[in-house]
């Protein structure tokens, strides 16, 4: 007979205790770790024994962990982890007879299983080597000369960003890359130099260290733009639907990559002509709904930058007469031939009005 303490194992305690692999083992690691945790002595409480012993049999070799602390024992297993899955197996624990009278003539035995484990795959440093591999890179476009774009890609399986990466130019790789740590992560770089050079095709290039440069994306770099201005108005060049008299046209054009939009707005008229305001997309301008007037002829087109004075366009809008209402018939005809000529005579007239400021009497 002996007292009940808690250097007793109970072997049919409930629930029995728990065998697990300790962490995540990596492929390359030369050993992992077994524990088992839960184990209980026949007081109920936690095992304590300094004696006691947890064993594991991986491949015909005995591991044994020594000492039960808390109800907890934990195994170092000396082999090297594969790519293959760690085997399920069996730990056995002892109390060994207990402490401090390990020769008293009794020894209790429990064991719990644990279940295979997947390895991590090991994670490096990027390398020369896999520079090529990288194969998303995207940098935003367009960008403006002289300034920057921001880049990102995707880390091959298995690495972290642990070496300095620049992106950039060839002579200008001046763009940061943060280390994420993470494999697989997608990597973010800010301030990437752009250069001085415009065109649809500019390269952007990585490097790894010191390394050689690589092709990574290729983006449209434009000049550099400033808002348009009133002084800018003699670049635009308006495209305007043909009107009837007393109707109204819409002009429409691009102010360039060299410009953004006026900071004012654009108007726009006809001759004179209440003015509208312009729409913008991107550099894309339209001035929709601008009244001709009532004359025939070709139309003069100003524009102005805000509330300064508008100036010519050097476009105009052609205007012709309304076309006269369908009698049917022979005497459609008629009038149809009728009106061509008075149209004809009228634009004749007001041409000659316009090169020469005063209308002359025209004949009909």
């Amino acid at each position: 007979n002996w007292t009940k303490t808690d250097d007793v194992l109970d072997p049919t305690a409930t629930p029995a205790p728990t065998a697990t692999i300790l962490g995540t083992p990596v492929t390359g690691d030369a050993s992992y770790q077994v524990q088992i945790t839960g184990i209980k002595a026949i007081t109920g409480n936690p095992l304590v024994a300094p004696n006691g012993t947890c064993t594991v049999n991986v491949g015909g070799t005995d591991y044994t962990g020594t000492g039960v602390t808390a109800g907890t024992c934990t195994i170092t297993v000396n082999e090297a982890v594969t790519g293959a899955d760690i085997p399920a197996g069996t730990v056995d624990v002892t109390d060994n007879g207990g402490a401090p009278a390990p020769n008293d003539n009794r020894s209790f035995e429990s064991s719990a299983n644990y279940p295979a484990v997947s390895p991590a795959a090991s994670v490096a440093d990027l390398i020369e080597g896999q520079m090529g591999s990288i194969v998303d890179y995207n940098c935003a476009s367009p960008a403006i000369a002289g300034g920057t774009t921001t880049c990102t890609f995707t880390l091959p399986a298995d690495t972290t960003l642990g070496t300095t990466f620049q992106m950039g130019i060839t002579g200008d790789m001046g763009g940061s890359c943060t280390p994420t740590g993470t494999a697989a992560a997608v990597v973010t770089c800010s301030n990437v130099p752009v250069g001085s050079t415009t065109g649809s095709s500019i390269q952007i290039s990585s490097q790894l260290g010191t390394g050689p440069l690589h092709n990574a994306d290729t983006i449209v770099v434009n000049a550099s733009s400033s808002p348009f201005t009133q002084p800018d108005i003699s670049t635009l060049s308006p495209v305007c639907t043909t009107a009837y008299v007393s109707s109204t046209t819409t002009c429409t054009g691009t102010l360039g990559s060299a410009f953004t939009p006026p900071v004012d707005g654009l108007n726009m008229n006809v001759d004179g002509q209440t003015a509208v305001s312009c729409s913008f997309s991107g550099n894309n301008y339209t001035c929709a709904g601008m009244n001709v007037g009532p004359d025939l002829g070709s139309a003069d087109v100003y524009a102005a930058v805000g509330a300064a004075v508008a100036v010519d366009t050097g476009s105009d809008v052609n205007v012709i007469a309304n076309a006269l209402p369908s009698t049917g018939g022979e005497a459609d005809v008629a009038i149809g031939i009728i009106a061509s000529i008075l149209a004809v005579v009228a634009l004749g007239g007001y041409t000659y009005w316009k090169k020469n400021k005063k209308m002359k009497v025209v004949k009909s």
